[in-house]
């Protein structure tokens, strides 16, 4: 499994509910309002192009592996690493 931060900035639409639907559906925690923490066996790339489909062209959307030592002070470790 990897590690990845999401993070985002959602500028276009009156309603993000089906991004949000599927971030949580991954699997993925809020760190903070714009950026999510998520362990999947998906790459980076194919993570974002799943959520890709679920935000507007002009909107902003990173996904990034994290490292265990770097994220470690980020996260609930019970929650991620359970």
């Amino acid at each position: 499994m990897k590690r990845y931060v999401i993070g985002f900035e959602l500028n276009n639409r009156d309603s993000y509910d089906g991004f949000f639907r599927r971030v949580e559906a991954l699997g993925a925690v809020p760190l903070m309002k714009s950026e999510w923490v998520l362990m999947t066996r998906l790459t980076a790339s194919e993570t974002e192009r799943d959520l890709r489909r679920f935000v507007d062209p002009a909107d902003r959307l990173l996904v990034v592996p994290v490292g265990v030592a770097s994220s470690q002070n980020l996260i609930n470790r019970d929650r991620m690493l359970g």
